[in-house]
Order: structure tokens, then C-alpha cells, then sequence
């Protein structure tokens, strides 16, 4: 099952929060080497952005792409 959940932060609480919602939606299962093994890939894109406007009120926007990925397997 794929789930993909979009939101707008305007701050790092909200990110965070948004981060730790999708961690606990995860599915685990128990394994012989580990009871809460991951059985689910996680990826946590975020996407900062930024604008700055000149004095001549030309605007320019800058954007960095932050990805986070948690793959399925065992946890140590």
C-alpha cells in the first residue's frame, strides 16, 4: 500500500511534526533478530524555500530539496 501525505509548513515545529506523524503511520513486525523491525520504506522530502526581493523589487526565489529515506529491513 502506497501512501503519500502533502503538506505546507511555514515553520520547523510543523515540519517536525509532519516527519513524526509519518513515522508512527509506519508498519512494523517482528522478526527473529528484532520485535519492532520496519517492514515499510519511509521517504521524507522537504522543500525549502526562500525569496528575496532587490531594491528594485525584482524578486528571486531559491529552493533546496531535502530527501530522507528509511528503508524496510532490520533495526539495530
Amino acid at each position: 500500500m502506497h501512501h503519500v501525505t502533502t503538506c505546507l509548513c511555514r515553520a520547523a515545529d510543523e515540519m517536525l511534526n509532519a516527519l513524526v506523524k509519518g513515522a508512527e503511520n509506519r508498519h512494523v513486525g517482528e522478526t527473529r533478530l528484532n520485535r519492532e523491525s520496519s517492514r515499510s520504506h519511509s521517504v521524507f522530502t522537504c522543500i525549502v524555500e526562500k525569496t528575496v526581493t532587490d531594491a528594485q523589487g525584482v524578486s528571486k526565489i531559491y529552493f533546496a530539496r531535502i530527501n530522507l529515506i528509511d528503508l524496510a529491513g532490520e533495526r539495530w
